[in-house]
């Protein structure tokens, strides 16, 4: 067991195009029982490695502060993750860069992680894959991934997991990403937060859920969940209101400054909601 790694100040070039096989500019993997733990890695540059810039399978409260990522793996294997946690728990990544990395940017597997601060712009595949529970992604910015293979591939995926929050983002689609969130169908997927989000220039859509819809999405700035419409209506008892929101509500409540109606009823589509009074016309 190995505890206190520190490293830092240092620039790792994996000389992609001259080498063959595998190659990583950090590879951690003790085999059970063993572990590293309390591990730290401080103003690294690593670049141009043809499998990836760091592995590990055994992230037990590592902290990485201001590591640039940028031109490593192979476009043949864009499913590969260039920077991978791959187990362990309470994983910090701070102040960070990812970016033109030709596989996916980002893996976390690592429970109870934070990413915090950090940029993830034109990936040729998913910019950041989420692959355990609890993790938080925050104040982080998100640009135009999946350059490889346009309207393919999503900033930030989930497929399989549930309990994670994504608060304080900024996602600018550019023209390559298929959806700034996926998250996928899945028997343990959902129950996320997605709050305090800022979607600006969309290429295609912002957000593919198919967990279930059991996340809470709130105060984001181009998705909009929640919204507040008025409209008059003195002929009729039914009213037909554009509500705004980013797709069908799942829930309409109404006020009245009339007090003849004595019941009402709803539905909704995509960009509409129709009230239905009972009651005396005023």
């Amino acid at each position: 067991n190995a505890t206190f790694l520190l490293l830092e100040k240092m620039t790792l070039n994996g000389n992609s195009g001259g080498q063959t096989g595998t190659s990583y500019g950090i590879y951690i993997n003790p085999a059970s029982p063993n572990h590293v733990w309390d591990a730290r890695f401080n103003d690294l540059f690593i670049y141009s490695f043809r499998t990836g810039a760091f592995y590990t399978n055994d992230a037990h409260d590592y902290i990485f502060d201001n590591i640039i990522s940028e031109y490593n793996g192979i476009t043949s294997s864009y499913w590969t993750p260039t920077f991978e946690l791959n187990g362990g728990e309470n994983a910090i990544i701070i102040n960070s860069l990812f970016k033109l990395n030709n596989a996916r940017a980002l893996t976390i597997a690592a429970r109870g992680s934070q990413i915090i601060g950090s940029k993830f712009i034109q990936n040729y595949e998913t910019g950041l894959l989420l692959n355990a529970r609890e993790i938080v992604v925050s104040s982080s910015y998100f640009e135009s991934n999946s350059k490889g293979a346009a309207n393919t591939y999503s900033d930030i995926w989930i497929p399989y997991t549930s309990n994670d929050i994504i608060s304080q983002c900024t996602f600018e689609g550019g023209t390559w990403s298929k959806y700034n969130i996926q998250i996928d169908a899945g028997a343990t997927v959902g129950n996320h937060s997605i709050t305090n989000n800022i979607f600006y220039s969309v290429a295609t859509n912002v957000v593919s859920d198919s967990g279930g819809l059991r996340s809470i999405y709130s105060k984001n700035i181009g998705f909009n969940t929640e919204n507040w419409v008025s409209g008059a209506n003195t002929t009729a008892t039914t009213m037909v209101i554009n509500h705004g929101c980013a797709s069908t509500p799942d829930f309409v409540f109404a006020s009245f400054n009339f007090t003849g109606w004595t019941s009402w009823t709803w539905t909704a589509t995509s960009t509409q909601i129709t009230v239905t009074m009972t009651g005396t016309l005023p």
